[in-house]
């Protein structure tokens, strides 16, 4: 008899829940029938000024009653493809895209033909005719030294042989608005590239009179002289590229797959704001514009030129896809439901369930009669949380479904057991693309892709490892990072250093090992002499490292190419190097020298402070790396305070990039997880980041002060 009560009991609640689901549901689709979903639209555009403002002139052109507004965003050509946006629309540079997708550098085709399948998920909507050609042009300093030795340089073709022949320095410093994409196109003229942090320092470098330096600036920049004049301080001698090395970048117009299906008349106006767009045109917007609201001054052309989006015009919305819900990536896409709506459609339709359930003679049970099982929530018996160090209802930090592009990244909590999966790859932001990875010509456990130790030096604790970066892991290149630790011959030190062979140059990988090797050596002489590394004189350690990267790369000949690329650098083989000379109890100070952009980093309590190394200096953002062989006067000196609870990170720029001054994500993680020596397999994991174009080779040697690795299973 209890039996088929219980039963009879549980199918009236099973009745009485399919009637309040089918009311709710009835109500909800009333509302959303009275209000129709409204389409948001997603106008990205890279960072350049003339990028954001004809990007405006798209935004007001698709504007209009039917649409639930336009969103303009300025993008990285990085995270054009992986914002969670239904409708969007792309204004960019085809150059830009195209650099920004290794996948297409190794593809045979035009510029043109590569970027219009540059971006997954859009297709190419026009081309217009707004096109931006860089010229290369040498410092008012550097031109008038060359003329004064009889040798002027006229031409790119001209300055590549002043390179070759020691007479130039081969970093090119690139305006901010070409960031990477012509790295290519230089390092096969044998030149390397530094891309200045904004167009201020570029103007305050170019007038420093003892500026010596060539650059890549657009071609009406006002700075550049006439041909054949010759430059006073402040102004650029241009020079003329008789073979056509650096081509003009076209702005291009994408559109997603998903608004060209569902709005046609969205495609229409930006195909005929496409045909009408002009540099003259974009000129007088730009003068209306003036200091003040672009998006204005956009508006007012669009209604000029009677380009808007009827009011009958609707884009079509299907159901929400997964991607819109998520949280993570990008903003969250209306779903059309107005809240007034959906509150009217709940109240209405709970108050019908609420009125049906009592008379059908359900009464709320007393407090206290709930049952002993598990509560809603992922809650314990009676609502309690979960236990401590547990990890109920929850899937592994990071862990996303297939349509997730964004991981959190955060720390587990304080005596958590590590989730089953959590050794994949860290994602730290918008994930790269997939590559294949090509092996370089030769692979051992010398000469290898990855490198990691770990374990207890005097009284210190080390963590160290150099992970090849997917540039190099593509090309099949070699790892051109390395690193060294020691304890010096009296065990009253250790002695640690990082190098960071450059890109461009040719058997960068024996220059850095070299100068690790050399730096080692080096170091621990001077301290066998009797010497303090707080007092003495740095230069002629650095001499004798460039001395031994010139012995050491001389007889090597032409480098070979990698497994997967016909990029072979001819530049001079050269290497940043940061050392670092700590006491061996744990305790005292320490000593930090730097020539190049790999730094010395000591955290302590979450602060990232960067010692040596770092890109600003006095005052001035000048990230033109230095490097070794060169001048012993670049070496930069600093001495610190070293603690027991302190961290001192030697890293190579393709990891510090991705800690930017410590309030990145990765920072703060690494902030927590880094408090004390990680395990070598979270180490590198750590290292091994993955984030959309940082793809440089990455070195780390981490020092904790203090004899942790003492239990280690």
């Amino acid at each position: 008899m209890r039996a088929r009560h219980g039963t009879r009991r549980l199918a009236r609640a099973a009745g009485l829940c399919g009637l309040i689901c089918g009311i709710l549901l009835l109500g909800t689709a009333t509302a959303v029938a009275a209000n129709p979903a409204k389409e948001k639209i997603y106008v990205k555009s890279g960072g350049g000024e003339t990028e954001r403002l004809v990007a405006e002139i798209y935004a007001a052109a698709l504007d209009g009653p039917a649409t639930d507004g336009i969103v303009q965003k300025v993008a990285n050509d990085q995270e054009f493809s992986v914002q969670g946006d239904s409708a969007s629309v792309v204004v960019a540079y085809d150059a830009n895209l195209v650099a920004a997708n290794p996948a297409l550098q190794g593809q045979p085709g035009t510029i043109a033909e590569k970027a219009a399948k540059a971006v997954a998920g859009h297709r190419l909507v026009g081309r217009t005719r707004i096109q931006d050609r860089p010229v290369m042009a040498l410092g008012a300093a550097l031109a008038n030294r060359l003329r004064g030795a009889g040798k002027p340089v006229t031409t790119i073709a001209d300055f590549g042989r002043a390179v070759r022949e020691s007479r130039a320095e081969p970093t090119i410093l690139v305006s901010p608005e070409y960031g990477r994409i012509f790295d290519g196109a230089l390092i096969g003229m044998g030149l390397s590239a530094t891309v200045s942090n904004s167009s201020g320092d570029l103007d305050k470098l170019v007038k420093d009179p003892a500026f010596d330096r060539a650059v890549l600036v657009p071609a009406g920049d006002p700075r550049l002289v006439a041909a054949g004049a010759t430059p006073a301080v402040g102004t650029l001698q241009p020079l003329a590229d008789t073979e056509n090395a650096l081509p003009s970048r076209t702005l291009i117009v994408l559109a997603s797959d998903q608004m060209a299906q569902r709005d046609p008349e969205g495609r229409r106006l930006l195909e005929e704001v496409t045909g009408k767009l002009t540099p003259e045109e974009v000129r007088k917007v730009r003068q209306r514009a003036g200091s003040g609201d672009p998006a204005k001054a956009a508006r007012d052309w669009v209604q000029r030129a009677g380009l808007r989006r009827s009011a009958s015009s609707s884009p079509t919305r299907p159901n929400p896809t997964p991607t819109e819900t998520e949280t993570g990536g990008g903003d969250q896409v209306d779903s059309g439901l107005s809240l007034p709506s959906l509150l009217l459609a709940l109240a209405v339709g709970g108050t019908l369930a609420g009125g049906l359930l009592w008379t059908f003679g359900w009464r709320p049970a007393p407090v206290g009669a709930a049952g002993r099982g598990r509560m809603p929530g992922g809650r314990g018996p009676r609502g309690e949380a979960p236990a401590p160090g547990t990890w109920a209802d929850a899937g592994a930090p990071g862990e996303a479904g297939p349509t997730r592009r964004y991981r959190t990244v955060s720390p587990p909590p304080a005596g958590a057991a590590a989730p089953s999966g959590a050794e994949g790859p860290l994602v730290v932001g918008p994930e790269p693309r997939p590559i294949a990875v090509h092996l370089p010509r030769q692979a051992t456990s010398t000469a290898c892709g990855l490198a990691l130790d770990g374990g207890l030096l005097g009284g210190l604790t080390v963590r160290a490892a150099s992970v090849r970066g997917r540039t190099h892991s593509y090309r099949g290149e070699t790892r051109q990072d390395a690193y060294g630790v020691r304890l010096s011959g009296d065990e009253q030190w250790v002695i640690a250093a990082v190098a960071d062979g450059l890109g461009s140059a040719r058997h960068a990988d024996v220059a850095a090992a070299t100068a690790i090797r050399a730096a080692l050596d080096g170091v621990d002489g001077a301290l066998r002499s009797g010497g303090s590394p707080h007092t003495w004189g740095w230069r002629p350690l650095i001499t004798y490292v460039s001395d031994e990267i010139r012995q050491a790369t001389e007889a090597l000949g032409p480098a070979r190419q990698g497994t997967n690329t016909n990029r072979t650098p001819i530049a001079r083989p050269a290497t940043t190097l940061t050392v670092a000379v700590l006491p061996a109890d744990g305790a005292g100070t320490g000593v930090c020298a730097a020539v190049g952009d790999s730094p010395a980093i000591r955290v302590d309590g979450g602060r990232w402070q960067a010692l040596v190394g770092a890109v600003h200096r006095g005052g001035l953002s000048d990230n033109i790396t230095t490097a070794l062989p060169g001048d012993p006067g670049n070496v930069e000196v600093q001495t610190f305070e070293w603690g027991h609870s302190d961290l001192l990170i030697l890293t190579s720029d393709g990891f510090a990039a991705g800690i930017a001054g410590g309030h990145t994500p990765l920072a703060q993680r690494l902030a927590e997880t880094w408090r004390t020596p990680p395990s070598l397999t979270d180490f590198v994991r750590e290292v091994d980041f993955r984030l959309s174009t940082f793809d440089d080779d990455r070195t780390v040697v981490a020092l904790w002060a203090g004899r942790h690795d003492t239990a280690v299973r």
